[in-house]
């Protein structure tokens, strides 16, 4: 029976993507060999265009819309290659598979600054704020410090010369669920203020989403920052951020409750010298959960950073020291923790310092760079990086890399219990992981096809003594973490884009990834699905001399069928998942207001061993900027 509801599902998808893909096609055709005039008969084009494809807006045109992410899901997952996985709703569990062997929790950085502790549960992905924030990186493979995850990278919004600012972003759903987004910063000047508020509440009725229970998650983050602008162009600030998340019914880990409080704390100066942007930091994050009003964790990191950005061919430095520590009580593991039951404290230290330097060989940019990591618990490894570009040309970039990260302190002193619908697997805590060894090779085309961005970004990697679960002798569903998952893993995005008159404007963009990997040894959690697709399909007409615009949006995002990513191995499996969106708005005076519909079909698959991905449900949006 779920066979055959997966393959008529499978069978809708195919078809709405055939249907898209020949429109577009046909929209890029249209193109082709015309130009197209505006309203008054004017011409669009700019001289040298041959098609209104990548075209910049006429000076007086509003910019096309693209609507804000309300959380972080909506962040990357329409937007990247990656896929959320979340154990049901807003505050559940939450990874992002990407690239197989990757760790599926992201790094998260603001302005350069780490937000993480390194701790699973402590660095969850919802407990970073995106007000006054603007997404300005992505990657994938070893980043510039060696370790392996998805690297975000988060910037402040610049102030305005002119005036305060005050960005405000609401939503409105079924069931008091809503969002509360609010942004002030004051003008550019010798002193500098901030404050961004976020506020998430989700509610949803019984059976909404999971097999048993009513689903309540609320999210609340209040960061404050001042600024100090020196006459010699550099910048000293300081910012301090408080976080709380509240949620109930967690499958994954069978609890009832769940409470997250974060601290985060830093001070940056900024400045330029001779040789390039210079940049130094402190931090501290520290992280509070408790489960079931029962057991709690805490984690802090506290650590300083130094950046000398080269310029030009210039050689650039960067060391980072940091210092950990954990604290786990372990109440309730006595029933299922053995020996590595009850309460645990413990810490430890990282370093790193790498080193870069563009080069010119012949027709060849290549910039090298490399890494000496510390870890107390793990020991010295270095790491490396180099990418080729030819020279004449930026549209081509082969990258190759040698890194693979250091163990997590969830898997050095945590132990932990994940269960749902009758599957249950105890993962124990091991003080003597080693190093990850990962190898990845990377190929970047980027051409423009019929006026369309066409993007084809392709890897190939290695990973050894991976860490990866080991059952324990005589046992199948306990198991501690081991240095011992060995893997050879490929994937394939190609990615395309399109903005161009179509009746108004008109914004096409998509995301189609395939992947494969061979595991021959060990036990890997977290393995991303062979297939996945995003694809959003924008569309707007402006009148009232761009006073107003009508603005008409569909999202789809596909999932293929995956092993369940929480439990180690791949025998409990998780069917394809599809889901469509729309959204309909309208833009007044500078107010974007619009009215969304999230799981148009209605689909209710399971997304993990022990709940569903939400029904459908139905949302206001507004975002309306101020500027005094």
């Amino acid at each position: 029976m779920g066979s055959r509801a997966s393959s008529r599902n499978g069978s809708a998808t195919r078809r709405v993507l055939a249907l898209v893909v020949l429109a577009w096609f046909s929209w890029c055709w249209s193109f082709v060999p015309r130009a197209l005039a505006d309203d008054d008969g004017s011409s669009i084009l700019a001289p040298g265009y041959a098609s209104a494809a990548l075209l910049d807006l006429p000076e007086d045109a509003a910019p096309p819309w693209r609507p804000f992410a309300v959380d972080v899901v909506d962040l990357l997952g329409r937007s990247s290659a990656l896929v959320p996985a979340v154990d049901g709703a807003f505050g559940a569990d939450l990874l992002f598979l990407g690239e197989a062997g990757d760790d599926p929790r992201p790094r998260f950085s603001r302005d350069g600054i780490p937000l993480g502790t390194g701790h699973r549960w402590a660095d969850d992905p919802w407990a970073v704020s995106l007000a006054g924030l603007e997404l300005t990186g992505l990657s994938a493979g070893p980043d510039a410090w060696g370790a392996s995850a998805p690297a975000v990278d988060l910037t402040s919004a610049t102030p305005d010369v002119d005036g305060a600012t005050t960005d405000t972003r609401f939503t409105k759903g079924t069931d008091d669920s809503y969002l509360r987004r609010i942004s002030f910063r004051t003008p550019r000047a010798p002193w500098i203020l901030r404050f961004d508020f976020d506020e998430l509440i989700d509610q949803l009725p019984e059976d909404a989403t999971y097999t048993t229970g009513q689903h309540e998650a609320k999210f609340r983050s209040a960061r404050a920052a001042v600024a100090r602008l020196m006459a010699d162009g550099s910048r000293l600030e300081l910012t301090h951020e408080r976080v709380r998340k509240h949620k109930t019914v967690l499958p994954v880990h069978d609890a009832d409750h769940q409470e997250l409080w974060t601290q985060r704390t830093s001070l940056a100066w900024r400045g330029e010298t001779d040789r390039g942007a210079l940049s130094a930091a402190v931090f501290v994050n520290g992280t509070d959960v408790e489960w079931d009003s029962e057991r709690k964790l805490e984690v802090v990191r506290e650590g300083a950073q130094v950046e000398l950005a080269g310029r030009g061919d210039g050689l650039g430095l960067s060391a980072r020291v940091m210092a950990w520590r954990v604290s786990d009580d372990g109440v309730g593991t006595a029933d299922w923790g053995g020996d590595e039951a009850g309460a645990v404290s413990a810490g430890g230290q990282e370093a790193a310092l790498s080193a870069r330097r563009p080069l010119r060989l012949g027709g060849v940019e290549v910039e090298p760079s490399g890494v000496l990591r510390w870890h107390r618990q793990a020991g010295w490894a270095p790491a490396g990086r180099v990418d080729l570009r030819p020279a004449s040309s930026g549209r081509l970039c082969l990258t190759l890399q040698h890194g693979g990260r250091a163990p997590r302190s969830d898997e050095l002193y945590t132990a932990a219990r994940v269960t749902g619908d009758g599957v249950e697997a105890v993962l124990l805590p091991e003080a003597g992981l080693g190093w990850e060894r990962l190898d990845r090779a990377a190929l970047a085309w980027r051409i423009d096809l019929l006026g369309n961005e066409l993007r084809l970004e392709g890897a190939a990697r290695r990973l050894r003594d991976g860490i990866g679960w080991r059952a324990l002798e005589g046992e199948s569903d306990r198991g501690r973490w081991a240095n011992e998952v060995a893997l050879d893993a490929w994937n394939l995005d190609l990615k395309l884009s399109r903005v161009g008159r179509f009746a108004g404007w008109a914004r096409v963009e998509a995301v189609l990834s395939a992947r494969g990997c061979d595991v021959e040894a060990g036990t890997p959690v977290a393995l991303p699905p062979e297939r996945s697709a995003v694809l959003n399909v924008f569309w707007e007409r402006h009148c009232f001399h761009e006073d107003g615009i009508l603005e008409l949006g569909y999202v789809l995002e596909h999932r293929g069928e995956m092993g369940d990513p929480w439990l180690p191995g791949d025998g409990t499996r998780l069917p394809s998942l599809t889901l469509h969106h729309l959204t309909i708005g309208f833009r007044l005076v500078g107010v974007d207001l619009g009215y969304e519909v999230r799981n148009l079909t209605n689909q209710r698959v399971p997304v993990s061993a022990g709940s569903l991905c939400s029904g459908q449900m139905n949302r206001w949006r507004m975002h309306w900027t101020f500027r005094h």
